[in-house]
């Protein structure tokens, strides 16, 4: 078997959506009437999957470049001198209130 054409197939519903395809089978070579493997999904499941799972990791590493952000501000400002909005101590208004401040 050394291109996609050899591969044996037979008819099969998808797991998945239910419509039936042609499932690549993967045959035995020591008892050739026993199947190894099957495919349980057509292809437009298998790559619906796949950009599923590529749109979780994208969100993962989003989320963990804003946790690394998130760390790397608190390791340059201290909670004390953030705002109010921030979780902080500093009273932004008040400070813009000041008569001398631009």
């Amino acid at each position: 078997m050394d291109t996609t054409d050899d591969i044996m197939r037979e008819t099969a519903a998808c797991r998945t959506c239910g419509l039936e395809f042609a499932a690549a089978v993967c045959m035995s070579p020591f008892s050739p009437g026993s199947v190894l493997a099957r495919q349980l999904h057509c292809d437009r499941c298998v790559a619906a999957e796949r950009e599923r799972q590529a749109q979780g990791r994208a969100a993962a590493a989003r989320e963990k470049a804003e946790r690394d952000l998130e760390e790397a501000w608190a390791r340059i400002c201290p909670t004390a001198y953030r705002s109010r909005l921030e979780g902080g101590q500093t009273d932004v208004a008040r400070i813009e209130a000041l008569p001398w401040w631009p």
